[in-house]
């Protein structure tokens, strides 16, 4: 995707990007999007030429009070999103990645 990135930045800076309305974490930077991310074309470059930062995604919602739970689509990708509820996060995450088939752990964490 590199050699796109160029191309793909001239094309975001034509697209109206507005500040999230719902925080959320960014896969780039491990941590919640600012305003000024979320508006910079140059930020969603980043998310196709960078690694994902999956794991600090998920550190990050721990120490901001929000317990992790990890989901599996049909397709194969991991997520991570909040579920309500009344368990302490470790034990929570122990069920979530409880779900999870045996080979689908490796590199959750």
């Amino acid at each position: 995707m590199e050699p796109l990135r160029d191309e793909l930045c001239d094309l975001l800076r034509g697209v109206r990007l507005s500040a999230p309305g719902i925080p959320y974490l960014s896969n780039v930077t491990g941590a919640w999007v600012t305003p000024e991310q979320a508006t910079d074309p140059e930020f969603w470059v980043r998310h196709l030429v960078e690694p994902v930062r999956f794991g600090d995604s998920l550190a990050e919602r721990w120490t901001t009070g929000s317990s992790p739970s990890i989901s599996r689509s049909s397709s194969g990708s991991v997520s991570c999103r909040r579920l309500p509820g009344d368990l302490p996060q470790p034990a929570r995450l122990e069920r979530d990645l409880a779900d999870l088939q045996p080979g689908d752990r490796q590199g959750v964490l």
